[in-house]
C-alpha cells in the first residue's frame, strides 16, 4: 500500500520586545514553541512534533517517516529572516 507523504507547516516569528522565537502551526494542533535561538527552536520541533502528530492527530508512529515539516522564520513585519 502506498502512503502519501504528509506536509506540515510551522511559522516562526521573533518577539520584538524579548527577541524570543515563537513557533506555531495551524496544521499541528497544540503546537506552540518558544526558544531563545533558531537552533533551540529547531531542536524543540524535533522533540515535540512527533509526539503531537501521534497524540493529537492520531497518526500511527510507522507513518512518521512519511511526514515532512517545513519551518519558516519571519520577522513580525512578515519579511523572511535571513539564514
Amino acid at each position: 500500500m502506498f502512503l502519501a507523504e504528509k506536509r506540515y507547516q510551522i511559522s516562526v516569528m521573533t518577539c520584538d520586545e524579548s527577541g524570543v522565537f515563537v513557533g506555531t502551526s495551524p496544521d499541528i494542533p497544540g503546537l506552540t514553541l518558544e526558544a531563545d535561538s533558531r537552533q533551540q527552536l529547531l531542536a524543540a520541533v524535533s522533540d515535540v512534533v512527533p509526539q503531537l502528530l501521534t497524540h493529537n492527530l492520531k497518526l500511527p508512529e510507522d507513518q512518521l517517516a512519511e511526514c515532512f515539516v517545513e519551518v519558516t522564520f519571519t520577522r513580525p513585519s512578515g519579511e523572511p529572516m535571513p539564514d
